[in-house]
């Protein structure tokens, strides 16, 4: 009959086999893990308010980039017009 001196191991939450957290410290247990938040203190509402002001800036920022862009389009299409009024027009004029 063997015996085995490996130390005992307990799935942890994604599966793996590693050795149990009582045995290696007994003072650390998994209810002491705390997850830290910046926004620890703010509660919900005030998160939502913030996360809501942002996604308007934004809004409206990708607005502002779309004006700016069709702005472009125009001045574009002016500029190729005019370059192939220039080039029709005969060298001696």
């Amino acid at each position: 009959m063997e015996t085995s001196t490996a130390p005992e191991t307990s799935e942890s939450q994604d599966g793996s086999l590693g050795p149990s957290p009582s045995l290696e410290n007994p003072s650390i247990t998994t209810e002491e893990k705390k997850i830290c938040c910046p926004c620890e203190n703010d509660s919900v509402n005030d998160i939502r308010e913030e996360i809501l002001e942002k996604l308007k800036k934004i809004e409206d920022l990708e607005k502002k980039v779309r004006e700016v862009q069709e702005e472009k389009k125009k001045y574009i299409l002016l500029l190729n017009f005019l370059l192939l009024m220039m080039l029709r027009q005969p060298y001696w004029n």
